[in-house]
């Protein structure tokens, strides 16, 4: 009696043994997918990140440090990646003062995200570049970064050329927007009053 019991114990205790086994084995099988997954994606944004066509970094929240830089980040500011990396962009002189990164930090505090933020930017050569920067938080092993995109806006924000004078009530006319949408806008006095059209660049100002 007493071995027929031992019998049907270690034929249960056999069977919670495969359950065990078989969970452990879908855990694992589960855990290397995930694996699989996050290399995917790995790969995947670092070939968008990298391929970007925008200056794109990758920095620390805490302290603003470089993580990452793609291509255009390098050809825009005139840094290779390895003087950025470590660095900061007040170190590199990109941002002149910390008062844009507070701005950022205190935006993301509030929304999370930071959209078209307008930032005075300087290269290696210190030339200035009027841009809107966006920034998103993502995490690098653990470590609350920022992803960082900016539109170099420099050429929207100046006229390119202007023409007439004010002789006559005639004044200047602007080239404006961008390249496939530029207008010219001009004004005079009509009547004792401005009256101001704008015409497609192509066919000059008129």
């Amino acid at each position: 009696m007493k071995e027929e019991k031992s019998k049907k114990q270690l034929l249960v205790e056999l069977k919670e043994l495969r359950q065990r086994i078989v969970a452990l084995e879908v855990q694992e099988s589960r855990r290397r997918r995930a694996e699989e997954a996050l290399k995917i994606s790995e790969v995947k944004f670092s070939k968008a990140f990298h391929s970007n066509p925008h200056p794109m970094s990758i920095v620390t929240v805490e302290e603003g440090r470089y993580l990452d830089v793609n291509d255009s980040y390098v050809q825009t500011f005139g840094f290779s990646r390895e003087e950025l990396l470590g660095r900061t962009t007040v170190d590199m002189g990109i941002v002149k003062s910390g008062r844009a990164r507070e701005e950022i930090l205190l935006r993301l505090k509030k929304a999370h995200k930071v959209k078209n933020l307008e930032v005075e930017l300087y290269t290696k050569s210190g030339y200035k570049i009027d841009a809107l920067l966006s920034a998103d938080r993502i995490e690098i092993g653990e470590q609350p970064c920022l992803l960082t995109v900016i539109t170099d806006v420099t050429e929207r924000k100046k006229p390119r050329k202007h023409y007439g004078s004010r002789k006559r009530g005639i004044a200047p006319c602007w080239s404006l927007g961008k390249e496939r949408e530029r207008q010219w806008l001009c004004c005079r006095i009509m009547n004792g009053e401005w009256a101001c059209t704008s015409t497609p660049a192509t066919s000059g100002p008129k």
